[in-house]
């Protein structure tokens, strides 16, 4: 709904007035005295009601997580964004092993953009109170708990998230907040017993999901991440080659899914997780490379559009010399993998993520600086990779296909 002049005075003095026996309470009042009302009901729909933005809000307190309270927190600026000075319809999705949609707030707006925005603050407070009912918090004690399923199931909740949009309202003004480290352990891809995919093996894996029909419709929603690739202290620490793989899985899957990549927060404040936080199997991470080395065009390995033909063989073959001395001086066991990558080259309404062409070109230039590594004196096994098109995007907001971006994707990964 939105709030008339006449009625703004009214919901102010209620925001206030609560705010202030709150502060009272705690002040007076043992922290177990103050219970959270867990009977969530979803906001009717109205046809009527005016409103600039539709949010969804996934929210994944895993065991393998940090403290989720300050998981929110992290979000204060982003939410804040979401929900914009026009009101907003906030979906709160919880992404437990059974993702559900748990709560909906009804679209309000104030006569000042400041009366707006302490609406949206108090609107923001629904998430901790659905934290508070799912993960038995201490010192937040609840009326009846959320019932809460083992293992985290985010694509699922990425669907119900997408499934709680209106469809009669502007496409455009659609947006998604991603609470969750992004370690997936139920559902169509299960990181437990799938492992993260290498930044290599991504383009090839979500394009498998979406010939499967696996991935969900995210057409005009602009999606945001929080916590991704954080685990506690705790948990074994995802080394650098995993959080790449995890945060490049998770892009390209959004783009898959006809959304857009927003922004990504990838550092937040440690602490321990709530006794309830939702249980969580391990996820092994990506083995530490003992060579890890990404080649762009500006080192000098360019090749000719559509071919694996170097544009300048002398400089390509200086730096696969460069290469070969840091293989042989770091003396380690095992073959050594080259990944190719290429540009998208087309608009994203025109590409086909995990197409075949791009993978055997990107495979061919892989092969190509390959050969020259065997020949500047490599004499482990080499392994050649097609990575598809690379992990940046390399499209603007209108989907246009951008060079200076897609120059970042055309690169050749030696790892061993």
């Amino acid at each position: 709904m939105r709030v008339r002049p006449k009625h703004m005075a009214r919901l102010l003095a209620g925001i206030t007035v609560g705010a202030s026996i709150a502060v009272a309470m705690t002040a007076c009042t043992p922290p177990s005295q103050i219970k959270t009302d867990c009977a969530f009901n979803a906001a009717a729909r109205d046809a009527a009601a005016e409103y600039g933005s539709d949010v969804a809000v996934v929210l994944a307190p895993a065991s393998n997580f940090v403290d989720f309270a300050h998981v929110i927190d992290a979000s204060t600026e982003l939410f804040a964004d979401a929900v914009g000075l026009n009101g907003a319809r906030v979906s709160l999705v919880f992404a437990d092993g059974q993702p559900s949609l748990v709560r909906s707030l009804s679209p309000q707006t104030g006569d000042t953009e400041d009366d707006t925005r302490i609406i949206n603050r108090h609107m923001m407070s629904a998430l901790s109170d659905v934290y508070f009912c799912a993960a038995a918090v201490t010192g937040h004690p609840v009326s009846t708990p959320l019932p809460v399923d083992a293992q985290v199931d985010l694509l699922g909740a990425l669907g119900v998230a997408a499934s709680s949009f209106d469809d009669t309202h502007d496409s455009g003004n659609r947006h998604i907040l991603v609470l969750s480290n992004g370690l997936e352990t139920a559902g169509q891809f299960d990181f437990s017993q799938r492992g993260i995919p290498s930044v290599a093996d991504v383009g090839t894996v979500v394009g498998a999901l979406k010939a499967q029909g696996a991935l969900p419709n995210l057409h005009g929603a602009l999606v945001d991440f929080i916590g991704l690739g954080v685990v506690n202290s705790s948990e074994p620490a995802l080394n650098q080659q995993s959080r790449d793989g995890l945060t490049a899985f998770w892009q390209s899957l959004v783009l898959a899914s006809g959304g857009r990549v927003g922004r990504i927060v990838a550092s937040v404040v440690d602490g321990a997780p709530a006794p309830g936080s939702i249980s969580a199997r391990s996820v092994a991470g990506l083995a530490d490379a003992c060579i890890n080395e990404t080649i762009t065009e500006d080192d000098g390995v360019r090749f000719v559009p559509g071919s694996p033909e170097f544009l300048d063989p002398a400089a390509a073959a200086l730096v696969a010399t460069t290469i070969a001395s840091k293989v042989a001086a770091s003396q380690c066991p095992g073959a050594l993998t080259v990944t190719g990558f290429v540009a998208s080259g087309v608009p994203l309404a025109q590409y086909v993520f995990g197409n075949p062409d791009d993978v055997q070109l990107s495979s061919d230039r892989a092969a190509a600086f390959a050969a020259l590594l065997t020949s500047a004196g490599v004499s482990v096994p080499v392994t050649v990779v097609g990575g598809g098109k690379g992990p940046v995007t390399d499209w603007d907001d209108a989907g246009n296909f951008v060079e200076d971006l897609g120059k970042q994707n055309r690169t050749i990964v030696v790892t061993q």
